[in-house]
Parts: C-alpha cells; sequence; structure tokens
C-alpha cells in the first residue's frame, strides 16, 4: 500500500463558477437562488500514482468558511488525462461517468472552521488513471456542484487557495502500486 495527499497549490487550481462568470476567490458549491448553481472546482498538480494501480481509498478534505444547515454536492472527477488551468467555463462538464454524493442534512451543519471529508472518491480516481493518457505526475481535478436533489437552496463555501493555502483542499489517495514485471523478466 502506497499514500499521496497534495493541497491545491496556486491561485488558479480552484474557484468557482455561477451564472455571473468564473471566480477563483472561495470555493462556493451547491444551489443560491439568485446565482444559480455553483460549480466549484479543484486541480491537485503532479499526482505520483502510476498506471496501473489499484486505487484502496480516496478523499478531499475541506475547510468550511461559511455556516450552512444542508449541503447537497456532487463531486465528479475531470475527463481528461492531465487536467490543464480551468480558465473556460465549458471545462467543468466534461467530468468522468461515475460521481459520489456528498450530502449533509438532518441536523449536520457545514460550520466555519471545521474540517469535511467527502465520501469515498475511489470509483472516480480509479476511472481517471484507467485512462489510456494517463502518468504519474500527471495533474487531476474535480468539480463539486449542486446535486439536483435538494429542491431548495443547498450551498457550501470551504477556503481557497487564495485565502489560506495551508488549509486549501487536499486529496488523500491509498493505493496498490501495479505489480513490477520486470523484475520477473530479468530472472528469464
Amino acid at each position: 500500500m502506497s499514500t499521496f495527499s497534495k493541497r491545491v497549490g496556486h491561485s488558479q487550481d480552484d474557484g468557482w463558477l455561477d451564472s455571473y462568470g468564473l471566480k477563483t476567490t472561495t470555493l462556493a458549491m451547491g444551489h443560491n437562488g439568485s446565482r444559480g448553481i455553483m460549480y466549484a472546482f479543484v486541480r491537485f498538480l503532479n499526482v505520483t500514482i502510476p498506471k496501473g494501480s489499484t486505487i484502496t481509498a480516496a478523499t478531499i478534505k475541506l475547510k468550511a468558511s461559511g455556516l450552512y444547515d444542508a449541503v447537497y454536492i456532487k463531486v465528479q472527477g475531470f475527463d481528461y488525462d492531465n487536467v490543464d488551468v480551468i480558465s473556460d467555463p465549458s471545462a467543468l462538464t466534461l467530468t468522468t461517468a461515475i460521481s459520489s454524493e456528498w450530502r449533509m442534512d438532518n441536523g449536520t451543519y457545514w460550520g466555519t472552521g471545521n474540517i469535511y471529508t467527502s465520501p469515498s472518491l475511489v470509483n472516480i480516481v480509479q476511472e481517471i488513471i484507467d485512462r489510456d493518457g494517463w502518468a504519474s505526475g500527471n495533474a487531476m481535478g474535480f468539480s463539486l456542484f449542486d446535486d439536483g436533489g435538494s429542491g431548495y437552496t443547498s450551498e457550501a463555501d470551504a477556503v481557497d487557495y487564495n485565502a489560506d493555502p495551508n488549509n486549501a483542499a487536499l486529496l488523500e489517495i491509498t493505493y496498490t502500486p501495479p505489480a513490477d514485471t520486470t523484475k520477473f523478466f530479468q530472472l528469464f
């Protein structure tokens, strides 16, 4: 078993999009009555997981920067071999087929300063590293947005790189690297 963890490392690697345009301050996600659906994005550079690895655990940790009573978020990975800087809003819509629902309700609050861990993203990360063009060292990205299931305002804000680089989004992955077949063949 091997582990990988990486924070968002640059101001252009996180932000959000709403009906008014692309922003790189805070991470607003969910649905707001006046702004509509808000798509947050995070990009992690130099993800050193070898192609052929088996992902056994994967999450994103976010530090809340607002207080909300219910959060209904969908998490999807960007369907790219190597995610570039998000400068075109259309890039936020090309996502993996697999998603993960992140729901907090029934008295669970999204509270300022608290650290929240996403549900498992194993299948999303596995789909990305299984791409033909994936290579260790590529950038990996995720979109977090309204899951469409709440029927009312469901918003969450998280700390972005600009606000506090030490508390920007954190990607944590546990994986089993592929077997090294070169040693086997060297015996013959």
